[in-house]
């Protein structure tokens, strides 16, 4: 059997140890960097998605209840006795019901419209060294959200004064939007809460409903 000779083992010896120290090097390289690219790339996206979510809301907003002007009276129905006691304030649940619908409808559409999208994290942010955040090229990644929303109604009644009280009504919408990232799945969970109405009811109001705090309009409000 033909023997290697001493010079030609010690040679690949040797290369096969830099090749393992080279191969060491740069997986402690790729962890590092890594472990500093994921977060800022997670953090960017977060941001960039929570703001999208934020405009399609408003965006919705103003589409579906600002621009057709939905008052008070188209939500609620007041009953009074003889006496001008307040006896019920019954919510329109299919009208309420229906904006809800469209509201969500129309968010998620001005995601899926406005989603597509491209994000810029300069290189030297990347590296995690605060002397080179904002410095290098950028780094481009694309994204492409996909929202989901969900909408209620959160009623209020505020004291205005003597057999004066202020009913206020809030829209709230929460959508959950998800990102696949080459470096990892996201999901950004985006609220907002809009005041779309009010009205200064005049007459006795029954104290459980000033004690009601901010509840669903999804019940009628009877004392």
């Amino acid at each position: 059997m033909r023997q290697v000779p001493d010079g030609k083992k010690k040679k690949i010896v040797k290369t096969v140890a830099i090749l393992i120290v080279l191969a060491t090097v740069f997986g402690l390289l790729f962890s590092y960097f890594r472990g500093k690219m994921v977060p800022v790339f997670v953090t960017t996206c977060s941001a960039e998605v929570d703001a999208l979510s934020i405009n399609a809301i408003n965006a919705a907003t103003k589409k579906v209840l600002f621009d057709k002007n939905i008052s008070y009276d188209e939500l609620f129905d007041i009953e009074k006795n003889n006496s001008g006691d307040i006896t019920l304030i019954q919510a329109r649940s299919v009208k309420i019901n229906k904006i809800a619908r469209e509201l969500a409808l129309e968010t998620q559409k001005n995601i899926e419209n406005n989603g597509r999208r491209e994000i810029g994290v300069p290189i030297g942010t990347l590296t995690g060294i605060t002397m080179f955040i904002g410095t290098g090229p950028d780094v481009n990644i694309k994204i492409t959200p996909i929202g989901v929303a969900n909408c209620d109604f959160v009623s209020e009644f505020v004291s205005a004064g003597i057999n004066q009280t202020v009913h206020k009504i809030y829209v709230k919408v929460f959508v959950n939007a998800t990102v696949a990232l080459p470096v990892a799945d996201l999901s950004v969970d985006t609220e907002s809460e809009i005041l779309i109405c009010e009205n200064l009811i005049i007459g006795k109001v029954p104290d459980t409903y000033l004690s009601l705090g901010r509840i669903s309009t999804g019940l009628n409000l009877v004392p």
